[in-house]
């Protein structure tokens, strides 16, 4: 009975925050770029005119985007995590090009971080 509740205002809340990132998006790469691109480039900011330069400007946003963005919200919603769940092991490769598992590094006693950005 809980499943009939929850279920339904999982995927609301799913899809509110998909659209919540996808009209951004769309917007940016539908209105603003091609506006910029007709624009004096000594009006524009510099990220901007770096990206015209270099014809990086479309994201290339579609309905395929927007299916993609509301799947991974879905999951990071309808996912609890709990004490004790056993971690996600995926497989990674090495420097050397050998394939292991991400699990494969942890040492007793020591936590695992796995930094996905800069440590500045």
């Amino acid at each position: 009975m809980l499943w009939l509740v929850s279920e339904p205002l999982i995927w609301a809340v799913t899809f509110f925050k998909a659209t919540f990132l996808f009209v951004p998006m769309l917007v940016i790469d539908r209105v603003i770029m091609p506006v910029a691109r007709r624009m004096p480039r000594d009006w524009l900011p510099k990220s901007i005119k770096q990206r015209l330069e270099k014809e990086t400007y479309l994201l290339n946003v579609t309905f395929k985007t927007f299916l993609t963005i509301l799947r991974i919200v879905y999951r990071r919603h309808s996912t609890k995590l709990q004490d004790g769940m056993t971690a996600p092991n995926p497989k990674v490769e090495t420097f050397d090009k050998k394939t292991v598992h991400l699990l494969d590094f942890v040492k007793q006693n020591r936590p695992l971080v796995v930094n996905f950005g800069s440590c500045t």
